[in-house]
């Protein structure tokens, strides 16, 4: 049993091209910065000598990877199930593995082969396309820029923005990996206002071109008060127009698209994507936009608000002249 957690140890610093025990352990820190990979502990268990005797060490090895499978199963398997799961993962040919597994264990301090795109492999830059949330463009598409850098301490920097036709929406914040996927937590980037965005997504394993999910956050081009929450999907695009520090916001065209597949095409080929990819994603992303109980942006308004309070107390609000004041000096 220490012999096969050694292996898939050595193959996973393999598979993510890390060079050293370090490196690995970083990766570790990076999904969850209290994790029990011990560093001087972790010499042992990639020589076969000893195991990880806390479970938590299993699920972020989980994390690490990507993968679907659960921490119990990464613990229990046997090397040749993992093996095989890992290059399904990362679409990598069996045979180009034997040899690279075995350089951690055999030479500690020697550098890894590396596995092309393997490493932080949601970096990058995605069109997100999602349900319009202002009431005036209801039943419509909203197509935003989200950018995502490398990790740094266990977050990814995030940026979010739309040409919207009353100015450009920009909202900055970070990402945090968990099982399976990616929470986004944003702030609006200008202005007074305390606007908030949050996007809960599903990521693939490597290479990582979509992922989807829901965004939600409030409503900013509305007449009054609202949240709203919607679905998202982000396809990857190179390069993105965060490579540009100014997000060239002339070049950005507005964000509100009609609802149909010829209108997505369009906007994807506008976006450098080729236009045979393009017409073979826009029937799923309209279909995956479109698959939900009423087709749109779910919205919340003070009034529903208002309705519920009723429900719960249906004396009428005090208004401010009937609040009670104290005596002066008292």
């Amino acid at each position: 049993m220490p012999e096969e957690v050694a292996r898939k140890l050595s193959l996973t610093a393999a598979l993510l091209r890390c060079q050293t025990r370090k490196e690995l352990a970083a990766r570790f820190r990076a999904v969850n910065p209290a994790t029990d990979f011990d560093l001087e502990r972790s010499y042992k268990w990639m020589q076969g000598r000893a195991l990880p005797r806390s479970r938590k060490v299993y699920d972020d090895w989980a994390l690490v990877l990507g993968a679907e499978r659960s921490g119990g199963w990464v613990a229990e398997c046997s090397f040749e199930e993992f093996r095989a799961e890992m290059c399904a993962l990362f679409g990598i040919d069996p045979a180009e593995l034997p040899g690279r597994a075995e350089t951690l264990k055999a030479v500690p301090s020697a550098p890894l082969p590396p596995m092309p795109g393997a490493s932080d492999y949601l970096v990058g830059d995605y069109l997100a396309y999602s349900w319009a949330w202002s009431p005036r463009y209801a039943g419509s598409f909203i197509r935003g820029w989200l950018g995502l850098k490398a990790a740094r301490r266990g977050e990814y920097p995030v940026r979010y923005a739309e040409n919207l036709p009353g100015g450009f929406l920009e909202f900055t914040g970070y990402g945090l990996r968990r099982r399976n996927g990616l929470s986004l937590r944003l702030s609006f980037a200008g202005g007074a206002g305390n606007e908030r965005m949050a996007f809960e997504l599903l990521s693939p394993g490597w290479p990582g071109h979509v992922l989807c999910g829901f965004a939600t956050g409030d409503v900013i081009n509305a007449p009054a008060p609202q949240v709203a929450v919607t679905r998202v999907v982000l396809l990857r695009i190179d390069p993105g127009p965060s490579n540009d520090p100014s997000w060239d916001r002339v070049a950005m065209p507005t964000a509100y698209i009609n609802k149909d597949t010829e209108a997505l095409v369009a906007d994807m080929v506008r976006h450098a994507m080729p236009t045979e990819l393009a017409e073979a994603l826009a029937p799923s992303v309209l279909a995956f936009l479109d698959n939900c109980a009423a087709p749109g942006a779910d919205r919340v308004a003070l009034d529903d608000l208002g309705a519920l309070s009723h429900a719960v107390d249906p004396q009428p609000a005090a208004s401010a002249a009937d609040v009670p004041r104290r005596p002066a000096g008292g």
